[in-house]
């Protein structure tokens, strides 16, 4: 992880319900990590987060991927995209392969899904089904049916804005953990994670 020293997000060790967590100011705070290959050929993906945000009226990325594969078709577009909706409290689900500028399969929550409470959420890629979905803690919220390619290239995660390169939707909030794997989890497994994270972060407590 790296970031540029005066952009540095804060780690406070009392940053959600007491527990340790890395807050974004929403102005200029991000983290990056170069050269992902975690997702890389991976037909299907799971994405686990507890956050909170305070953005209000604007965008806020949790996780975003562009193609960090220098001098390729498409470098440094985006193919994956986890953010708060511009309403503030919507969730916002993004898959895109080919890495372009737009498109792809787009998925996004009504209002009723606000990131002020310690709730894992879910964010699912599903190759085998052509789908992505959202669940809260293991309640699937939302789904949309599209065509879900495995990424071909390495990826540039940035946590906190669109992307190290674009500094706009900055996070105003906060991010406990976030869990990637490269593959779909089945229900029992899924519910193992989503109670691991609910062990580790027990106070579901509103975020001012």
């Amino acid at each position: 992880m790296r970031g540029a020293t005066r952009r540095r997000p804060r780690y406070v060790p009392d940053g959600l319900g007491g527990l340790p967590a890395v807050t974004f100011d929403g102005l200029d705070d991000y983290m990056e990590l170069a050269d992902f290959t975690g997702l890389k050929n991976a037909a299907s993906y799971d994405i686990y987060f507890v956050a909170t945000s305070t953005n209000s009226g604007g965008e806020g990325v949790v996780l975003a991927g562009v193609n960090g594969e220098t001098g390729t078709a498409g470098a440094g577009d985006h193919g994956l995209l986890v953010q708060v909706n511009s309403t503030g409290n919507a969730l916002r689900f993004n898959h895109r392969m080919p890495f372009a500028p737009s498109g792809g399969v787009n998925l996004t929550t009504a209002s009723d899904l606000e990131l002020t409470r310690l709730i894992p959420y879910r964010f699912t890629a599903s190759g085998a089904l052509d789908a992505l979905f959202i669940a809260q803690d293991v309640t699937v919220s939302a789904t949309v049916a599209g065509e879900v390619l495995a990424f071909d290239r390495d990826l540039d995660l940035t946590f906190g804005r669109l992307s190290g390169s674009q500094a706009i939707r900055h996070l105003k909030g906060a991010i406990g953990e976030i869990l990637i794997y490269n593959s779909a989890k089945n229900g029992s497994t899924a519910a193992i994670v989503a109670d691991y994270l609910k062990a580790h972060w027990p106070t579901p407590v509103a975020i001012q």
